[in-house]
């Protein structure tokens, strides 16, 4: 037993430290971040990605809108998007808002 529970307690703690480090901004990023929510609350952006698959996992970060072939548009908090920017995806900022209100979709 308790073996069994320092097993679990060990990888609760390698699992908490790993997301820490994975969650670290650079200064340089930190200073991106801040920039673009000194305008509002939420950012809508877009990236592209290489297959669908690709976004599941980071629509457990972000919200995503919508795909546009291999483009995505999403938008985020401030720390929603902190944790996306960490990922290294290419992005460009759509809209920051308060209101939380979408950009229209051109058609």
């Amino acid at each position: 037993m308790k073996k069994t529970l320092c097993l679990i307690l060990l990888s609760f703690f390698c699992f908490l430290s790993q997301e820490a480090v994975a969650q670290k901004l650079s200064a340089k990023e930190q200073k991106k971040v801040n920039d673009i929510f000194k305008k509002g609350k939420t950012a809508y952006f877009k990236f592209p990605v290489s297959s669908v698959q690709e976004v599941k996992p980071l629509s457990q970060i972000i919200t995503v809108d919508r795909m546009e072939g291999k483009m995505c548009f999403a938008h985020a908090n401030k720390d929603a998007f902190s944790k996306f920017i960490v990922k290294g995806y290419p992005y460009t900022i759509i809209k920051v808002t308060n209101s939380g209100t979408k950009p229209k979709s051109k058609k």
